[in-house]
């Protein structure tokens, strides 16, 4: 909320007609009060209200949702954008729900035009954008696109939300209950059509091994499982403009020598504590 009213705050800001949405008309009402907007339109609509939130909708062209874990919370918003035709973005890290959204709802939505965005924040903006931009520069530099890019991460602030941990716990317990859910999570294509799902790709890096590309110990990355698949879902449904074969994968450096590898092991302990 602070963001849009930012941006219809700022310079040259084009006109936006924008509401906000929850559960609980008090902290609506308790928000709004805050950040004097009392004029500003809300509604009040529970996660799995599907005529609530159809009726919210029907009333606007895009939805910007949070809710998490999307797996348990986020499905009837997805119902309702594609019957209505209303496009959708969200900010869940959650593969295996991606999957069953995509076998549900794929092809009513390319049937009333709805355009569902998962993973519009730093799952996997950075990463698919940054691909993106990447390719382009290769190409305008060289003539042909990059056959391989490696996403490493150097250095980064801040922690796991507990939406995300919740996320997370949520996946896991998913997997342990259902083999066909491990079983996508091993698929590096998962998220591809499925006549789109051949290539060079390997399962994500699980171990610590050094890296002569970066001159550095590198080790798994928490959000790769997921941005990752974005990435190559992406290319597939752009016709492989990088070609078949393009490789993609994500880690984190560590750093060289003894020191590099025993801080790579130290990063990795705690993932596989929590899995």
């Amino acid at each position: 909320t602070e963001y849009m009213l930012d941006y219809t705050k700022a310079e040259n800001a084009e006109s936006v007609s924008w509401a906000i949405a929850g559960r609980s008309e008090k902290k609506l009402q308790a928000l709004k009060d805050r950040l004097n907007l009392s004029e500003l339109t809300h509604f009040v609509a529970d996660a799995d209200d599907l005529d609530g939130l159809a009726n919210i909708a029907n009333q606007t062209k895009v939805i910007i949702t949070t809710v998490g874990p999307y797996a348990l919370y986020g499905e009837t918003m997805v119902n309702a954008c594609v019957s209505a035709g209303t496009d959708y973005c969200d900010l869940t890290g959650e593969p295996q729900w991606i999957h069953q959204m995509l076998e549900k709802y794929e092809v009513k939505a390319k049937q009333t035009g709805a355009r569902i965005i998962n993973c519009a924040g730093f799952d996997s903006i950075p990463s698919d954008i940054g691909v993106y931009k990447t390719q382009q520069l290769a190409i305008e530099k060289t003539g042909v696109p990059a056959k391989q890019i490696k996403m490493r991460v150097k250095a980064m602030k801040g922690g796991i939300s507990g939406g995300t941990y919740a996320s997370m716990s949520n996946l896991m317990e998913e997997a342990s209950k259902d083999k066909n859910v491990l079983k996508e999570m091993s698929n590096p294509y998962s998220l591809n059509p499925k006549d789109k799902q051949d290539g060079l790709d390997k399962p994500d890096l699980r171990s610590v091994i050094f890296d002569e590309t970066a001159k550095s110990w590198i080790s798994p990355f928490v959000m790769a499982g997921i941005n990752t698949r974005i990435v190559r879902r992406s290319h597939a449904l752009i016709d492989f403009t990088y070609g078949k074969n393009f490789q993609y994968d994500e880690a984190v450096m560590s750093g060289k020598g003894f020191s590099g590898r025993m801080k790579g092991i130290g990063g990795v302990l705690p993932l596989a504590l929590f899995a």
